[in-house]
Order: structure tokens, then C-alpha cells, then sequence
């Protein structure tokens, strides 16, 4: 079981001499990118086959000379850029190599198909190393997935390459793991990278993240007061809450793997304290800069790496890169909805908490105007018909008091003080100003008092809830009615 070692060292000296006898081609070329060879890349495809590379191994290895080979860690935190640095790492992978950079990982899943660099078991090997050595679900195969990196490592020395690694697993390791870290890369010019965002906006990005319905959040297929389940709280309790957790659902090992952050500090903070303590170079990308965080990151962060540099600076990623789709803020809402709910009828319910969120949605949906359509999977997946609606009728809302946000301000200013001091000097003490009525609205939520109280249309719906069938019920009989529009009129049929 796993991949041989010898194989994959095969694997990098060809793929390094490869690289060397097409890149002053390359880099004479007019385009800007025009990417590696195609005999580059069948060997990649060869490898992540388990073709045997050994056939096509020559005896020549150059060794360019006066180059350093540096070790770029991006550890995050998650919600401040940490997806779209890592998507643009993957797309830009035969850039990055023509800069003599090469990034292992981690690929976002939804980018996996498209990267071409080596991959174990069909994922990247950035992920399983993580995996099986620095998070605490690490398996019996450590060893082995590290064997594996230290092995292409010691030819990226020889050859002068660099490497670079990105994943917000990292951002809440242990001081063990983080000296594992440190032995790893340890003959490398390590630079780390800790992303900041401001403490408000990362606060509600990560609350949004956390309590949104995703097949492996486990805790909100259960009603609150059930073992395992989960409640959700206002924004305003997540920010003043002394201890978060973001629970993730760590593929490789199939367990948990928990984002555990302190109440009263940033995990921008925490975590350049905690790698300050194993690295000499730790750098904060601020995702505020004017310059936007792909051309910061490329430019600023990646030294030497011009290619990947223009790159950015044509990316069609526009500042709009961290807005949720148009009815991704409702979903929050339904869970509100849904605790309501089971706060005033958890007696009378007879299904799941799961069934009653896609009633919930179904509702939304009918009442807004919208043409709904149901599948079969939408009972673990929240269904992403919200493009094709762009009408969706509006919650009443409820929002902090404003003494409550001159805290919360006060927090992020305080935060800010302490991670990027010259930035927030120059523009901060600006962009944070409490009266700001826009920022005041950005922290309000579902009022599901007033909306069960004032809406006749939800007050109905609430009437009918000890009525409601289980969704994949509901489905059946949806699936068998002829009279769909009659059907989804009455929407509810009895037990």
C-alpha cells in the first residue's frame, strides 16, 4: 500500500530535467503563459497513473547554480482569501513552474481535475501529509507520507526549485506539530504566511460557514437537545461568544477536524505568535491592502516568481471574490426558522431536522414567487436554486444595539492595533467608523418573532407543522401528482 519511494524520486529528477530543457524556450516565448511541455505534463499523468517512471529516466541532471530554494507555508486563517489563493496556486500550476516554484497542495476538490501536479490515491500530497502527520486524527501511514515529501524534497534542493504549500488546516496546529513542521522544511528558506481580515467581517463570515447545511456538518441533522445536535446562535453570540469552534469534516482520515478559536483574540494573532515561535520569517497578507490579495500574494509574498506575478495581475477574480451567492444569506435564516420551530412545537414534531429545513426552503421559495423544483438528494443538500431566483422575499430583521457594535468595533480596531499597526495608522481608524450605517446593518438576523407573529402566510405554514411528512415522503408523493400547482398549493398532506 502507498506509492514507493523509489519510483517517485524517478519521477522528479525526469520531471526537473524536463522542465530544464524547455524553459528557454519558454520564457523567450511572447506570450506570457505558455506553459510547460506536454512531455512534462504526460509524465505527471504517467505518475498519478502509477505508470512506471523509471523507464524514462536518463542519466543527465543539471544543477543550476546560486539559487535558493525557498518553502512558502500559507496557514491561513480560513474565510480571509484562503480558497482563492489556493484555486489560483492550482490554475497557475504550470506558471508557477516556469518560476521554478512547485506548489503540492492542498487542491480545493472542485480544482483537483484540472491540476496536473503529483497526486497520491487521487489527492494531492499536501493533504494526506496533513493527514497522516500534523493534524490530530494523524494515521499509521505518517512515515510513509513523509518519506514520500522528503524524498521530492531533496531534489528540489539539488535543483534549485522552491516550494509551496497552502491550507487553513494549519492555522490552529498544536507546538508539536508545528515543530514537525519545522523539521520538515528545515533545509529550506522558510517563509510563513498568515492571512488577516478584520475581526467583524471574519467573525460573521466564519458563523455563516460554520452553521450553513453541508452534508458533513453533522450537527445540524439533530434537533439542538439531542446528542450530537447543535445550536445556532445570533451573529452577535458568535462574535461574544469565548470559545469557537468551526467543525470541518476532514476527508482523508474520516473524522473531525475541529477549528478551535479563543474568544478574546484573533487567530490571525494567535497563529503568527504560535509559528513566530519555530520560524524567523512569518508574514501577514492583509486581505484589506489596496493592492487585491492575488497580485499581494504573487507579487509580494512568492519571491522571484515574475511569471506567476503578471499572472495575477491579468486575473479576472474581480473584488466581488468574497460575496455570497444571492440566496446563500438565507440560508441561515431557515435554520432560525427551523430552531423556532422546534423551540415552540419540538413536542408535536414528528420528522427530522433536516425535513423540516427543506419544507422550510420549499416555502421561502412558493411564497417569494419562485418556480421550485425538488430532487431527489435535497434532504442532505442544501439545493442551489437561488441563481435562477433573484426575487426572494425578505425576512424581517433584527440588529445589535449600537452600543453592542461600538464594542464589536472596538474589538476590531483593537485586533488591528495588533496584527497590521502602520495599516491601521493609515487607513483603519477611516474604514472603521461606527457610524458607518452600512456596517451596522451588516450585523442583523432573522427577527423569527416577528416573522411568526406578523406573516399570515408563516403563520400557516407554522399551523401545519404537526402535519408534515418526512422530505423523502414528501417526494414520493410530489414525484406521483399529476397536478403539481394543486400539489404544492396545499403543500402539507396529513399523517
Amino acid at each position: 500500500r502507498g506509492l514507493p519511494i523509489a519510483p517517485t524520486v524517478c519521477f522528479v529528477f525526469l520531471f526537473f530535467q524536463t522542465i530544464f530543457f524547455t524553459q528557454l524556450s519558454i520564457r523567450n516565448d511572447s506570450k506570457k503563459n505558455v506553459g510547460v511541455s506536454q512531455q512534462q505534463v504526460q509524465v505527471i499523468r504517467d505518475f498519478n497513473s502509477g505508470i512506471p517512471i523509471s523507464d524514462y529516466l536518463t542519466d543527465v541532471i543539471l544543477h543550476p547554480q546560486g539559487r535558493r530554494s525557498y518553502a512558502v507555508i500559507h496557514v491561513g486563517p480560513p474565510k480571509s482569501g484562503t480558497t482563492t489563493i489556493q484555486g489560483f496556486l492550482a490554475e497557475q500550476y504550470e506558471t508557477l513552474l516556469l518560476d521554478k516554484y512547485w506548489f503540492i497542495g492542498k487542491v480545493n476538490f472542485e480544482d483537483l481535475e484540472e491540476y496536473i501536479g503529483p497526486t497520491h490515491n487521487d489527492l494531492d500530497l499536501w493533504r494526506l501529509y496533513m493527514a497522516n502527520c500534523l493534524l490530530p486524527t494523524k494515521a499509521k501511514s505518517c512515515e510513509e507520507s513523509k518519506d514520500r515529501l522528503t524524498s521530492i524534497f531533496s531534489v528540489l534542493l539539488k535543483t534549485g526549485y522552491s516550494v509551496i504549500v497552502s491550507a487553513e488546516e494549519m492555522i490552529s496546529l498544536s507546538g508539536d506539530a508545528i515543530a514537525t513542521l519545522s523539521e520538515l522544511f528545515k533545509d529550506f528558506e522558510v517563509k510563513i504566511v498568515v492571512g488577516y481580515r478584520r475581526y467583524y467581517e471574519l467573525m460573521k463570515s466564519l458563523h455563516s460557514e460554520m452553521y450553513r447545511r453541508a452534508p458533513h456538518r453533522r450537527g445540524l441533522r439533530k434537533w439542538p437537545n439531542e446528542a450530537g445536535g447543535i445550536r445556532v446562535p445570533t451573529p452577535e453570540e458568535f462574535i461574544f461568544s469565548t470559545k469557537k469552534i468551526l467543525d470541518k469534516y476532514y476527508q482523508i482520515s474520516g473524522e473531525r477536524q475541529d477549528y478551535v478559536f479563543n474568544g478574546k483574540s484573533h487567530p490571525s494573532k494567535d497563529a503568527y505568535d504560535a509559528y513566530k515561535k519555530y520560524f524567523i520569517d512569518v508574514d501577514i497578507i492583509n486581505i484589506h491592502d489596496e493592492t487585491h490579495l492575488l497580485e499581494n500574494f504573487a507579487c509580494n509574498i512568492i519571491i522571484g516568481a515574475n511569471n506567476f506575478c503578471e499572472e495575477s495581475k491579468d486575473s479576472d477574480v474581480s473584488e466581488g471574490l468574497y460575496d455570497l451567492h444571492y440566496g446563500d444569506r438565507f440560508k441561515l435564516d431557515y435554520e432560525m426558522i427551523v430552531q423556532h420551530i422546534n423551540d415552540k412545537h419540538g413536542h408535536q414534531l414528528n420528522i427530522t431536522r433536516q425535513s423540516l429545513y427543506m419544507h422550510v426552503l420549499m416555502n421561502h421559495q412558493i411564497l417569494s414567487g419562485c418556480p421550485f423544483e425538488i430532487e431527489a438528494n435535497v434532504a442532505t443538500y442544501s439545493p442551489d436554486y437561488y441563481e435562477s431566483c433573484t426575487h426572494l422575499r425578505a425576512f424581517p430583521q433584527i440588529c445589535t444595539t449600537y452600543e453592542r457594535w461600538q464594542q464589536i468595533v472596538s474589538m476590531t480596531a483593537e485586533f488591528e492595533r495588533q496584527i497590521v499597526p502602520n495599516y491601521h495608522e493609515q487607513v483603519g481608524k477611516n474604514i472603521l467608523d461606527v457610524s458607518n450605517a452600512d456596517e451596522l446593518h451588516g450585523l442583523c438576523w432573522i427577527d423569527t418573532h416577528r416573522l411568526f407573529n406578523d406573516d399570515a402566510e408563516w403563520k400557516k405554514f407554522e399551523s401545519l407543522v404537526p402535519n408534515l411528512l418526512e422530505w423523502d415522503a414528501f417526494f414520493d408523493l410530489y414525484k406521483s401528482n399529476t397536478d403539481v400547482s394543486n400539489f404544492l398549493a396545499s403543500r402539507m398532506k396529513s399523517n
